[in-house]
Parts: structure tokens; C-alpha cells; sequence
């Protein structure tokens, strides 16, 4: 049986686009299906400074459309079009599309991953600009700066650990009264003195921007050990920025990455 094609890639993250480059060098008719555009969660950084072969930072968007034209170049096609069904008869899969049926005997499905978000007003506003949801990409970004984590499972309790060695200080809030991480893991965390705990929900978050700092309000829910019920009050916390003159080059880009938070592990 003809097909459409020799391999249907749907995503063009960057497990999307490697696969489309491996296939179209490989003299196979290559399509990459993806609704929204090149590129996937790399989309969103500011300055890759420690992926081998790039001395110098790179964006998010001009790293990966050096992948998408890699893969054009070997000869890989590419659709912005979402996918609503896959099916499989006689060893071969018809794709549908928000446009057509199309077919090929392997598919590939590099849909990449969501972060998980807390959902909190302030939340998708600030994603980038000082809300960050990786430690290990992000932390280097502020080192020696005081930095906020949401959550109390194993991956925040992580996230807080490798923090603490980069932060002048780290506050995690979890919603629960004790971490769900496991004991020993918690312990660590509960034993180290860069790291204090605040054991409410965290409702939402604000932004105030000052010559030298980053004002973030946080909105919790803290429960009173009087009446026993629930009332709503503000933590405010001021992050320090650059240091030195407004016209500091170096500033505008520190304003943008001095406050951090990982919402993980919930």
C-alpha cells in the first residue's frame, strides 16, 4: 500500500524536530505535524548559556529554528495542524488532522510535557520574568538572591536542596502541614538553615517593580491558631535586582530573572 508518507513526527519540540532530522537525512519523507509552532518548551528561555557547542547564550526561538532548518534542509516537511485521531489497519496509520487523513507505516509522538502549574493569578503573566519551573536551567540565573519554592514532594524538596547551594536564602510554601517528600529527603530540607518552611496554600501572585527590586506579594491562606479558621492574609517579599545605576546594562535583564519559584512536587 502507498502512503503519504514514510514517518509522521507529531510535536516539534526538540525530540520533534531531532526525529524529523534523523528521518529526512535517512531519505525517508518526513512530515512534522504541530499546532502550535517549532520549538516546544524552549520556546520560553531567555538565554541558553550551557547547551555544548553555543559559547555564547542563544534564545530559546533562534536555537531551535536552527533545528527546524537543519531538518528542512535534509528535506523534512513541516504542517501547523493539530491532530484529533490515530488509527492503525494492515500496518499502516492514518493520521487525521485538523485539515486531512494522512497516512505512513511509523509515527512518531514527541508531544513533549506541560509544566505543572499552580494555576494562580499572576501565575502565566510572570512565567519567564521570574517564575521559572526548572532549578537546574534557571538557578545559576540567580545566584546569591532569595528565591521561593511551591511544594512539598520530592521533586520541590530536590529543587530546594540544589537552591540552597546558589540562593542567599530559599522559602517554600506547601499547602499541606508536613512535606510529602520522602522522610529522608525532607529531613535534609527541614535541617538546612538557607531553607525556611511556611505550611499554607499559595493563592496568588503579584508583581511590583522599584529601581533596584522586585516586590512579590503573595497571597496565602494562614489559619489562625486562636480561632481555627481560615483567613486570608499577604506575606511581601522584596527580591534585590542589580545593584548601580538605572542605565546598567546588565540591569534590565536581572529585573526580569531576580525572583524565582518552582511550583513542583505539590
Amino acid at each position: 500500500m502507498t502512503t503519504d508518507q514514510d514517518l509522521i513526527i507529531i510535536g516539534a519540540g526538540g525530540a520533534g524536530l531531532s526525529a524529523a532530522q534523523y528521518g529526512a537525512r535517512g531519505n525517508l519523507r518526513t512530515l512534522v505535524l504541530e499546532e502550535v509552532s517549532s520549538g516546544g518548551q524552549a520556546l520560553l528561555i531567555d538565554g541558553l548559556e550551557n547547551y555544548p557547542g553555543f559559547p555564547d547564550p542563544i534564545n530559546g526561538y533562534d536555537f531551535t529554528k536552527r533545528f527546524e532548518d537543519q531538518a528542512r534542509r535534509f528535506g523534512a516537511q513541516f504542517e501547523n495542524s493539530g491532530v484529533t485521531a490515530i488509527t492503525r489497519h494492515d500496518h499502516v496509520f492514518k493520521v487525521q488532522t485538523e485539515k486531512a487523513t494522512l497516512t505512513a507505516p511509523t509515527v512518531i509522538l514527541a508531544t513533549g510535557a506541560v509544566h505543572k502549574s499552580l494555576g494562580v493569578p499572576g501565575e502565566a503573566e510572570l512565567a519567564g520574568h521570574g517564575v521559572s519551573y526548572c532549578a537546574t536551567c534557571d538557578g545559576p540565573f540567580f545566584k546569591a538572591k532569595r528565591m521561593l519554592v511551591v511544594g512539598g514532594g520530592d521533586a520541590a524538596c530536590d529543587e530546594a536542596m540544589y537552591l540552597a547551594n546558589l540562593a542567599s536564602g530559599i522559602l517554600m510554601i506547601h499547602r499541606r502541614d508536613k512535606f510529602r517528600a520522602q522522610k529522608s529527603l525532607a529531613a535534609r530540607v527541614l535541617a538546612n538553615p538557607k531553607i525556611e518552611e511556611i505550611y499554607e496554600e499559595l493563592r496568588s501572585l503579584q508583581l511590583k517593580r522599584h529601581p533596584h527590586a522586585i516586590a512579590v506579594l503573595l497571597r496565602v491562606f494562614l489559619e489562625t491558631s486562636v480561632d481555627h479558621f481560615m483567613t486570608q492574609s499577604s506575606l511581601s517579599l522584596t527580591f534585590p535586582t542589580a545593584n548601580g545605576p538605572k542605565d546598567n546594562p546588565s540591569r534590565k535583564k536581572l529585573m526580569r530573572q531576580s525572583s524565582t519559584w518552582c511550583p513542583t512536587g505539590r
